[in-house]
């Protein structure tokens, strides 16, 4: 994994607290000047000793400034990188793994905030439980200003060791990033990051769910900011196809009922928010997927926003 950041300023730990192991925390900033520092504080206020900070900021804005600002305040030791270009958000992930030296990796983005015990609960569960890759947990969605939107759970078993290549791969489960503490052993093991995709997370999931456990706990780890300005949702014709990550995957015995869900996905999708004529062009395609329920409730779904529209609603805005 080539570094392709410009090195600004490091500043190393003198010394780590004895027999805990080290956390690397990789923080990638993308136009998130009014959060930046808030995500920061979270991370310096994480009641775990063993931390070591990457913080890469994607584009030459005044948050380069507020990232200086912050780290020569707190004295905080980390390692800063400066884009000298934007980059997708994997590329940003294989850099920063480029650089730490870490047990367990903690992907954050600088609109997100952790909570204090955060690293300190994961780890523990890391450290008790060597076949497991990933620990993982619920996120409380916040909006611009920091209002509480809706908790985002997963219906898992709790506090168990568990394989989910089968959920993640044919039913779609969705690990939401920044509540997962990863070790980095399984991550280099696995490649790291796919460049290919300009989002990280689902190819990830399956790589590491082929071969190791997962532990999820019904707990809130971080309050996740949803934004229009994310920088999955900045990148030029940015399109994430999950098809594609499933088709790396094309020797498993389940491939072909995972292209299928993927599929009846996707006519669920656009029936539920797409334009109309496309999506009944969409479920005509995929006729073949009729004796499905998420292909009847698509049916369902095109009828109700026709008949609003005939009502002369606004279908768009449905949820």
């Amino acid at each position: 994994m080539e570094k392709i950041q410009e090195k600004e300023l490091i500043m190393y730990p003198e010394k780590w607290e004895e027999g805990k192991p080290v956390v690397s925390i990789v923080a990638i900033c993308h136009n998130h000047a009014p959060y930046v520092i808030e995500t920061l504080e979270s991370i310096r206020q994480q009641t775990y000793p063993n931390i070591e900070l990457i913080v890469i900021n994607n584009l030459k804005d005044e948050c380069e400034q507020l990232i200086n600002d912050w780290i020569l305040s707190t004295k905080v030791r980390c390692i800063f990188l400066q884009n000298t270009e934007p980059y997708n958000v994997s590329k940003n992930c294989n850099s920063g793994l480029s650089l730490l030296n870490g047990e367990f990796v903690q992907l954050i983005s600088c609109d997100d905030v952790l909570l204090n015990d955060k690293i300190s609960y994961q780890t523990n569960i890391l450290e008790k439980n060597r076949n497991i890759a990933v620990a993982h947990g619920d996120s409380q969605e916040i909006d611009e200003k920091g209002n509480f939107l809706n908790i985002v759970s997963q219906n898992l078993k709790q506090d168990v060791a568990q394989n989910l290549f089968a959920k993640i791969f044919c039913d779609g489960l969705t690990i939401n990033t920044p509540t997962a503490l990863m070790r980095r052993k399984c991550i280099v093991e696995s490649g790291g990051y796919n460049e290919q995709f300009e989002v990280e997370d689902f190819p990830m999931w399956l790589h590491l769910s082929k071969k190791w456990d997962f532990f999820y706990s019904k707990k809130v780890f971080v309050m996740r900011r949803v934004l229009k300005s994310s920088l999955s949702r900045s990148i030029p014709n940015f399109k994430y196809s999950r098809e594609n990550a499933i088709k790396l995957h094309a020797d498993h015995y389940l491939y072909n009922k995972a292209i299928r869900n993927q599929q009846l996905q996707k006519v669920l999708r656009e029936a539920r928010y797409g334009e109309l004529s496309k999506s009944y062009k969409s479920l005509v395609s995929n006729i073949k997927l009729i004796f499905h329920i998420k292909f009847l409730k698509a049916v369902a779904w095109l009828f109700y926003r026709s008949f609003l529209q005939i009502l002369g609603k606004n279908t768009t805005q449905l949820k």
